[in-house]
C-alpha cells in the first residue's frame, strides 16, 4: 500500500506532505516540508491491524466510487492511494481546490488507511506545532 499527500501552499512551517508505504509488516513514513524531510521513520504494523485491513478491503474498495473530474489548481491538496494485494490493484488519486466535489471519496480512503496511519502515529509525524 502506497498513500501520498500532497499538502496545500502554505508557510513552510505549516506544509507537510507526506509518502506512508506498508509492506511486509513495515510502515515507512516520510515526511516533507517543500522536499525538506521532517521526519523519515519506520515501524512495524501489528499483524492485527494488517489482517483487520486486508480482511475488510473487498468491502471497503468496492464502496469507494471513481472521483468526479476536478480541474487541478495551482497550491490545492493532493491525496493519492495504490494498494496492491494478491490480485486487487486499486488506485485513486484526487486533487483538492475550492469546493471539493470529491468530499465523500477522499473521506473514504481516509477511513480506509487510518489504522496504518495509527501504526506509524502520522498525526504526530505531521504535527506543525
Amino acid at each position: 500500500m502506497r498513500v501520498e499527500f500532497q499538502d496545500s501552499s502554505v508557510p513552510p512551517q505549516y506544509h507537510r506532505s507526506y509518502v506512508l508505504t506498508v509492506e511486509g509488516g513495515e510502515a515507512h513514513v516520510v515526511v516533507d516540508s517543500y522536499g525538506t524531510v521532517v521526519h523519515d521513520e519506520r515501524s512495524t504494523v501489528p499483524t492485527e491491524v494488517w489482517q483487520d485491513f486486508v480482511a475488510g478491503l473487498d468491502h471497503d474498495l468496492a464502496a469507494i466510487g471513481e472521483p468526479t473530474p476536478v480541474e487541478p489548481c495551482p497550491g490545492g491538496t493532493s491525496l493519492s492511494v495504490a494498494i496492491s494485494s494478491g490480485s486487487r490493484d486499486f488506485h485513486r488519486a484526487l486533487g483538492s481546490c475550492g469546493p471539493e466535489r470529491n468530499e465523500a471519496i477522499t473521506h473514504a480512503l481516509q477511513d480506509l488507511v487510518a489504522p496504518l496511519d495509527q501504526a506509524v502515529d502520522l498525526e504526530r509525524l505531521t504535527a506543525t506545532d
